[in-house]
Formats: structure tokens, C-alpha cells, sequence
């Protein structure tokens, strides 16, 4: 029997062959290899000696650079497969990165037994272990091992894309020049690579419907992934886009291209009591199209329960379905990731305007936590030092959003200032909680109520006794949206709606308080439980939309001396006119003296230097009433009214002529009330006319200026409460600019026909 030839030697005899044949075949093959290589593809595959990829995919040496090892896991941590993706991105300029798993993978058996390998194999397939445990409900229900095995090897691909998506280096490239990511699976027993769908591409299932194509991947990943590596200039221009939006619809203002108006019709909403759950559906109508959000959630109720036969609790989860204006479906959008970004998107629109950002300090650990957070740390993060979160108890939420948080690329920390911010979380197990949310409610310069619940989060003495008013502080809270929910105490909102009229003696001084509580839309007196216990009206709240275009002068700001000023609001360039002064009344105690005569700050809402007289007179007179003008010395009670508190404040022509009769019957009766302090009242007499009214004049305009400045400064500096419970505009605007953006970075999967 003749002796075996040694395989290595078969080998290299099979080389010498191979390259006689290449090289009579094309004798400029060998040398152009030598010039050097320019791969259109990275691979990234298994180790199977049956995946040779330049053979299976029929290609030629030069044309794939490689990374194998066993079962193709990628891992964030391997800095061997993260070389290869930095080389074959950043310096090859490859154009795409194939993630290729296989059928009858040893590594993927491996993984669904119980069963150990041995030595450093275990630790290997240890995050492929994890993907079967995250899925094991799914895998279980499966019979056949081999199909079993199938369904791991293409949970594993999943899982690498959504790390290779998560690659500063990928990322990058795919907004840069378009890099395409692909996950897929060769299947050995027939020789074919399936596209799953995963990564940039689309998928197309061989066989299936006619070679139809299959929308399949996590698209929800997607929209986290171009979210969460926005620029600060891309996440100025998603502001800038919603202000508008905001500002629109709040002044009626809008410009006609179509639509004569923006339309917000009310919400609607199904409680499913078996699963404990509401589905809000949000409609909404504006220039740009139309839109409707459908998301279902655990009704705070239901969150607060402990007992064990509860139903499970369902986090945020449905669809935005965006149209153009003529019923074209423009994007279906999963809604998840969007919701939170663009509640966040509206908060950061007054995070931008304040002087003093060092300390955050947040309820909840969800979405909204993350979200709010980030774009904090985005336009804010070189003054903020320390970041709180505050919890129920450390769940794994909460260490999710620890490990989110610290996983953003130190390179990325490092361009946008928060390198040394610290992060902590507090929980209601603690010996000390009371002490230290004290502490950490009051040491805030942002308060960002996150979670829903049906009391509130923190006493009101924290911030309405003397110690926490001193400090000037924005209160976000957003977690709540139902008349049963509550996040925010009544005393605190009662502090800052009320007017100040002190005396006595007195030797300390309070943050300015505005007189009026800031809701995204009026719909949230009579949605938001804390609104409609402490019985705000119309007159006591003003919509974001009516003050995100203000400007904020850079005087203001305490920290542009340092060189650490916020993003300039590229929008904040509206004048507040003459119109709008003696408007917007904020009422404060900025400082009392010792012979108690009151500091009252009293300021101007801003609108659009191009709106007429009568438009801004309309606008404001929405949510704007006032007292007589007998009435001005009086302290306004909360809760007193011709309305019930949980009347609805439509924008109703009747209302709006109610109210702006009542403002302007103020403003007549302010110029003959005869004060010491009105301007015609401190004109010398013995003047002549012509005196008196240049006098009058100038007069006027000093005020103008400093109740201009007074309002910047009380957005900038002074106690500001911000509850917003949702508006389908801010889906429908910060979808469409999505929509666009992705559109610019080929990212999403487009039907044709559709």
C-alpha cells in the first residue's frame, strides 16, 4: 500500500501549480497583487475551514481582506477584530463589512449546551452564550437541535452588527462616504449566502414569495445608533427644526404651503385593564405632512404595582407612520428611541439657555433618563460635573444606563467636554436616602423628572422652603402624562405661579421666580395630574413654543467669562417688540431689603420680530389673562377663576377674545392707574408737552430693555418648571428631519412601490 503523501507537502505542490497557471493566464496578475491591495470588502467570518470567503464568494486574491475566528463573534473588547475593522475602514476605505456566520457551526452547539469545552473556549464563546440566554424563550421553542443551532448562528450575526454599528470607526464611515454593513449566513450544505438583513442592507430571502424582498432588522436599533452619534451640530439642527415647529404653532405664525395651519387634534387613548397597559394614538398635521404616532405602554398604575401576578410591565413600543401632504407615506419610524429624543430634543431647548449647568440630577432610569442625559452632556457637557440618577432601586435598568453612559467612546467624552463628569445612582434602599435626595435635589441645576408615577417624587419643602429657594434651578418633568399621575409637588408649583408681594423685614434673597409654569402645549392642564390638583388656569402657564425663540443675551451667562458658554441657539434671534411687553408677567421676589420694599421683576414674552401687532396680540391673548387693573396690587390665588381647574383651554376663537380683552383692559388701566412707578406718573408736571412725550418716550424704551432683559435673565438664571405630556407635532417634526437625515446617510430600509 503506498504511502500517504504528507498533506503540507501536497500542499505546497499545489501552490507551484496554482501560480504557473495564474501567472501564464495573466502575467501582470502576480505583480499588480505586489503594488499594493485596495479590497472593496472586509470579511468578518467563521474559522471553519468550510468557509474559505475568496472561493465561496467567487472572487480573486486582492479582492476580500479577512478576519476569521471561531463562530465569527465580534466583540467590543477584542482589539484584534477591532484593528482589523479600523484598518480595513479607516485606511483601505473599504466600501462594504460582511459579518458572515454559518450553518453546522461547532461554536453555535457549543453555545446551546450545558456542556463545558474546555480551557479558553468557554471564555471565547461566553457572549455567545449570552446571546442564547437573552433569546432562550425563543430557541427553546425550537425542536430540531440542527435548526436550533441555525437560529443561534443567526442571532450571533445580530448581535456583531449591532457592535460593528456601534464602531466610532463604522459609524464614521457609513455617514461620511456610505459604508454598507451587511449580516449574513452561508449555508454549507447547498453552498449559498443568505442576506439577513441585518446592518445598512436589505435583506432578500432566496426562495421566498418570488424572490420578493423582505424588510427584516432591527430598525429600532438603527435610529438609537444615528441618534446616539449625532454631532453637536447635527443635534443644533434636530433643535432648531423642532423650535420652529414649536414656535409655530404656538404664535400662529407658520408660513402657508398647503396647510393653512398646524393641526393639533387631541389624543386619544385605549386602557387594556388585562395587561395593565394604555395605547395612546397622536395624531398631527402640519406644512411638512402628516403624522400619526401609535405607542402602548404600563399605565403608571400598573408600574407602581409589586404583586407577582401582575401582568409584565410593557415598556414605550409602537410605530410613527409619516405622510406627505398629499397621503404619500413618507417613513414608518419605530417609536421607541424617537419618543424619548425628541421629549428630550424639546427639554434642551431651555437646557440651552441656562447660565449655570454643573450638576443634573435625574428621576428614573429608562429612555427618557438616557435621552435627557446625553443631549445634556451633548450641548452641555464641558460645565457639567456630576450627573444623579435616582431610582426606585437598582435595577437593571438602572445598570443599563450606567453601562450606556460609560460606554460612550472616551474619544467622544473627550470632544465634547464630560470626560471627568461623574455619575451615581441613589436608590430608596439607602440609609441615607432622605438626606441625600435632599441634598441632590437641591445641589441641581437641572431636575429631570423621568418616570412615570402617580405621587410625587420628592417633598415640596426641598425646594419651596428658604434653603432651596435660594438657588435658581430648570425643573423638567415629562415621566407623567395622565390626570392620575403626579411627579412634581403642588406647593412647588404653587410657589411659581404666584405673585410676591412681601414686607417685613427680611435678610435674604430668592431665585426669581416667573409667575407662570411652562407646558409644551394647554392640553397638559387638563392631561398632567399635578396641573389639574393645584388648579392652574390659562393665565398661569405659557407654552414653550411662545420662549425657545428668545434670545438670551451672552451677558447673562456666568460661565462665558471661562470660556464655557452653551451652543449658540443658531434660532434665538427673534426682538422682543413693543407688543409684547407688560404681556407676560413674571412675578418674583428677587431680593427683599430691610425695609421690606420688594425687587418685582416684572418681563416680556418674546415672539417673531415679523409678526404683526394684532397676530402677537393673538397669540399671547391664548394663554395670557390678567387681573383688573384695581386688581395689581393684590397676590393672585391659585386655583380662583371663572373656570374649574380641569376645564379644557381650547384655542377657541371665544377664548382667545376673552382673554386678550382681559390683557388689554389691564394694559388700558395700567396707563391711567396714576402708580408712583408708571412712567406718566414720574413726569415732572411744570415740563412742557413736547418734553413730557420725548421724556415718556425714552422712559418707555429703558423699560422695554430691562423687562427684555429681565426675561432672559429669568430663563437664565431663575427658577423655571417645565412639564410637557407629549405633542404628536414633535413626532411628526423630528420624524420628517430623521427621515432626511437618514435618507443623506443611506441608513434605513426603503420599499420600492410602496
Amino acid at each position: 500500500m503506498a504511502q500517504q503523501q504528507d498533506t503540507f507537502l501536497y500542499a505546497l505542490s499545489s501552490n507551484n501549480a496554482w501560480a504557473g497557471y495564474k501567472a501564464h493566464q495573466n502575467p501582470q496578475f502576480f505583480p499588480k497583487l505586489a503594488s499594493g491591495q485596495s479590497p472593496q470588502i472586509l470579511w468578518l467570518g467563521c474559522s471553519d475551514s468550510r468557509c474559505p470567503e475568496t472561493t465561496i464568494l467567487g472572487l480573486q486574491p486582492g479582492d476580500v481582506f479577512v478576519h476569521r475566528n471561531i463562530a465569527n463573534i465580534i466583540s467590543p473588547t477584542d482589539i484584534n477584530t477591532s484593528a482589523v475593522i479600523e484598518y480595513a475602514v479607516a485606511h483601505l476605505k473599504v466600501k462594504h463589512v460582511v459579518l458572515c456566520g454559518h450553518t453546522c457551526c461547532g461554536g453555535a452547539v457549543a453555545a446551546l449546551s450545558d456542556t463545558r469545552v474546555g480551557g479558553v473556549l468557554d471564555t471565547w464563546l461566553t457572549p455567545l452564550k449570552a446571546v442564547r440566554f437573552q433569546n432562550e424563550e425563543e430557541l427553546n421553542a425550537i425542536k430540531e437541535t440542527a435548526a436550533r443551532a441555525v437560529r443561534i448562528a443567526e442571532l450571533n450575526v445580530q448581535a456583531g452588527v449591532n457592535v460593528l454599528m456601534s464602531n466610532v470607526t463604522v459609524l464614521e464611515a457609513i455617514k461620511e462616504r456610505g459604508l454598507q454593513v451587511h449580516g449574513c449566513l452561508f449555508d454549507i450544505a447547498c453552498g449559498r449566502i443568505k442576506d439577513l438583513g441585518f446592518g445598512t442592507g436589505k435583506g432578500r430571502i432566496p426562495g421566498v414569495g418570488g424572490g420578493e424582498e423582505v424588510v427584516r432588522g432591527r430598525h429600532a436599533q438603527l435610529i438609537r445608533i444615528l441618534l446616539e452619534n449625532l454631532t453637536q451640530e447635527d443635534l443644533i439642527s434636530f433643535r432648531d427644526v423642532l423650535k420652529t415647529a414649536l414656535h409655530e404653532y404656538s404664535t400662529g405664525t407658520q408660513k402657508d404651503s398647503g396647510w393653512k395651519s398646524i393641526h393639533q387634534p387631541e389624543r386619544t387613548s385605549i386602557h387594556n385593564d388585562a395587561r395593565g397597559t394604555n395605547t395612546l394614538f397622536m395624531p398631527s398635521a402640519g406644512p411638512d405632512g402628516l403624522g400619526i404616532k401609535v405607542v402602548t405602554l404600563s399605565s403608571a398604575q400598573h408600574q407602581d404595582e409589586t404583586k407577582h401576578e401582575a401582568p409584565p410591565i410593557v415598556k414605550p413600543t409602537g410605530a410613527i407612520t409619516l405622510f406627505s401632504p398629499q397621503g404619500t407615506v413618507v417613513g414608518l419610524l419605530h417609536a421607541s428611541t424617537l419618543t424619548a429624543f425628541r421629549t428630550a430634543l424639546a427639554s434642551v431647548c431651555l437646557v440651552s439657555k441656562r447660565a449655570r449647568v454643573h450638576t443634573l440630577t435625574v428621576f428614573g432610569c429608562g429612555e427618557q433618563a438616557y435621552w435627557h442625559i446625553r443631549l445634556a452632556l451633548l450641548l452641555r457637557g464641558s460645565t457639567i460635573r456630576t450627573v444623579n440618577i435616582i431610582n426606585r432601586r437598582f435595577s437593571d435598568a438602572a445598570k443599563a444606563l450606567l453601562k450606556r453612559l460609560y460606554g460612550v467612546p472616551a474619544s467622544v467624552k473627550a470632544s465634547e467636554g464630560w470626560t471627568d463628569c461623574a455619575f451615581g445612582v441613589l436608590t430608596q434602599g439607602y440609609g441615607e436616602y432622605e438626606r441625600l435626595l435632599t441634598e441632590q435635589v437641591r445641589d441641581a441645576d437641572v431636575i429631570f423628572c423621568c418616570t412615570p408615577s402617580t405621587e410625587p417624587l420628592f417633598k415640596p419643602g426641598i425646594l419651596t422652603e428658604h434653603e432651596g429657594r435660594q438657588k435658581g434651578r430648570l425643573l423638567v418633568a415629562i415621566g407623567s402624562y395622565t390626570p392620575s399621575m403626579h411627579e412634581i409637588p403642588g406647593e412647588v408649583l404653587h410657589q411659581a405661579v404666584k405673585r410676591h408681594h412681601l414686607g417685613g423685614m427680611f435678610h435674604f434673597k430668592h431665585a426669581m421666580e416667573g409667575g407662570v409654569v411652562i407646558v409644551d402645549t394647554l392640553d397638559g392642564l387638563q392631561e398632567a395630574g399635578e396641573l389639574i390638583d393645584a388648579g392652574l388656569e390659562p393665565n398661569q402657564v405659557v407654552e414653550l413654543g411662545e420662549l425657545v425663540m428668545i434670545k438670551v443675551a451672552h451677558h447673562q451667562h456666568d460661565e462665558i467669562a471661562a470660556g464655557t458658554e452653551s451652543p449658540q441657539d443658531s434660532t434665538d434671534d427673534v426682538a422682543i417688540t413693543s407688543e409684547m411687553l407688560g404681556k407676560f408677567d413674571l412675578g418674583s421676589t428677587s431680593s427683599v431689603n430691610t425695609t421690606g420694599e420688594t425687587n418685582s421683576i416684572m418681563s416680556a414674552a418674546s415672539s417673531s420680530g415679523k409678526m404683526t401687532s394684532s397676530s402677537i396680540s393673538s397669540a399671547m391673548s391664548t394663554v395670557y389673562g390678567s387681573k383688573n387693573a384695581d386688581d395689581n396690587s393684590s397676590t393672585t390665588s391659585i386655583g380662583s377663576g371663572g373656570g374649574s381647574p380641569t376645564s379644557s383651554p381650547k384655542r377657541s376663537n371665544s377664548l382667545k377674545a376673552s382673554l386678550f380683552r382681559r390683557r388689554s383692559h389691564k394694559k388700558e388701566g395700567v396707563q391711567d392707574n396714576g402708580d408712583a412707578d408708571s412712567p406718566a406718573s414720574s413726569e415732572p408736571k411744570h415740563r412742557p408737552a413736547h418734553h413730557k412725550s420725548k421724556s415718556k418716550e425714552k422712559v418707555k424704551e429703558n423699560d422695554k430693555e430691562s423687562e427684555a432683559d429681565r426675561l432672559a435673565k429669568w430663563l437664565a438664571k431663575g427658577n423655571v418648571i417645565y412639564k410637557s405630556v407629549g405633542l404628536g407635532l414633535m413626532d411628526l417634526t423630528v420624524g420628517m428631519h430623521l427621515v432626511k437625515y437618514a435618507r443623506e446617510r443611506g441608513v434605513g430600509t426603503k420599499v420600492p412601490g410602496f
